[in-house]
C-alpha cells in the first residue's frame, strides 16, 4: 500500500512537471500579459496558474461538489473555451518549430520517423491513460 501511494505521488509530480514545462514552453503566461499590456503582473498569473493547479487537484481527489449559478458556470465555461483556444493555437505554433529543429539539428533523413515514433509514443500514453 506504501509503494502504492509513493508511485502515485511521484506520478502526480511528473505530470505536474510535464503540465508546467509545456506552458512555459510555449510561453502563453507572458504572451497573455504582452496582448494584454499587463507584463508587470506576469508572476501573479503564473502564481494564479498554480493555485487553479492545486485548488483543481484538491477538488478532483476529495471530489467536493460546488454549487454556482448558471450565470457563472457558463462564465467559468467560457473562460476555460479561451484558454483552450489560446492553448491550441500556442500548440500549433509550436509544431512549426520542427522544421527550424530538423534545420538546425542537421538531420537530413528519417525526421519523418521521429515524428512517427512521437506520435506513437503518445498514442501508447493515451491507450495506456484511457484504459486504466
Amino acid at each position: 500500500m506504501v509503494l502504492c501511494i509513493i508511485f502515485a505521488l511521484f506520478a502526480g509530480v511528473i505530470t505536474a512537471g510535464g503540465y508546467f514545462a509545456v506552458f512555459s514552453t510555449l510561453s502563453i503566461v507572458p504572451r497573455f500579459a504582452q496582448l494584454s499590456h499587463t507584463a508587470k503582473k506576469v508572476r501573479l498569473y503564473e502564481s494564479f496558474m498554480i493555485a487553479g493547479a492545486i485548488i483543481g487537484n484538491i477538488l478532483f481527489i476529495f471530489r467536493v461538489k460546488i454549487e454556482l449559478g448558471t450565470a457563472i458556470m457558463c462564465l467559468a465555461v467560457l473562460g476555460m473555451g479561451v484558454f483552450i483556444g489560446c492553448f491550441l493555437i500556442s500548440l500549433a505554433e509550436m509544431v512549426k518549430g520542427f522544421p527550424v529543429f530538423a534545420r538546425r539539428s542537421r538531420i537530413k533523413r528519417g525526421f519523418g520517423i521521429i515524428l512517427l515514433i512521437l506520435a506513437i509514443g503518445k498514442l501508447a500514453g493515451s491507450l495506456f491513460y484511457f484504459d486504466m
